[in-house]
């Protein structure tokens, strides 16, 4: 059965929390952390006994080798156990091939641990709503912050289970919205009257109540 869960970590300590608990039982004992940026995940891998790759399109350390996720895999010797995928997806122009290209490294019973932004956040919806747009999907993301498509969890959920994967865990992260502080600045009335909005959504929709997701998936076999 799949597990809906609620946390106020972040992707990188989530995905440190889901490393503790499967490595005892990881075969192979691979890592492979594609999105890897300088690294800041190689040490929480190897603390608890596993073995790390990193991969990024612009690779921010030495550490860390290049892999354009539209090929496939410049590491052919080795199946990884676990491959983290954080906040990566929503910057792919064809994250279905991207996909396939992480299947195709991924051994038969392996976990794939994807994050992203929410578009179903209350902030976000609350954003859609004046401006059309989700939070984090804009103009603007697209050219500071290359955010070409928006995860809708019942997208992920069938682009994954479509390559043969299964649902373990949904997570929303980084908790729910919170009410401010009473202050005398002028904006405290709108403040609050967003935050309540936020509440209220949240309050009808869990799925709402996160700034981020996660979905913890295993491939099958």
């Amino acid at each position: 059965m799949t597990k809906i869960a609620n946390t106020p970590q972040t992707r990188y300590d989530y995905a440190a929390s889901v490393l503790k608990i499967l490595a005892p039982d990881l075969h192979p004992r691979v890592v492979f952390d594609v999105g890897a940026g300088a690294a800041p995940m190689r040490a929480r891998a190897e603390e608890v006994g596993l073995a790390w790759f990193g991969f990024d399109l612009h690779p921010g350390s030495s550490l860390v080798s290049k892999w354009d996720l539209s090929d496939p895999c410049p590491k052919r010797d080795e199946k990884a156990g676990l491959v983290l995928l954080m906040d990566v997806i929503e910057h792919l122009l064809n994250p279905g091939l991207a996909l396939d290209h992480i299947d195709e490294v991924m051994a038969k019973g392996s976990f794939v641990v994807i994050t992203t932004p929410n578009p179903r956040a209350s902030r976000s919806r609350l954003h859609a709503l004046f401006t059309g747009f989700p939070a984090c999907f804009t103009k603007d993301d697209l050219l500071t912050n290359h955010h070409v498509f928006p995860v809708w969890q019942h997208v992920l959920e069938h682009m994954l289970t479509s390559r043969g994967f299964e649902i373990v865990e949904w997570c929303q992260l980084r908790g729910r919205h919170s009410i401010p502080r009473p202050g005398l600045e002028l904006r405290y009335p709108l403040r609050l009257t967003k935050a309540l909005a936020c509440k209220l959504i949240e309050t009808f929709d869990p799925t709402a109540a996160s700034i981020d997701y996660a979905v913890l998936a295993r491939k099958k076999g």
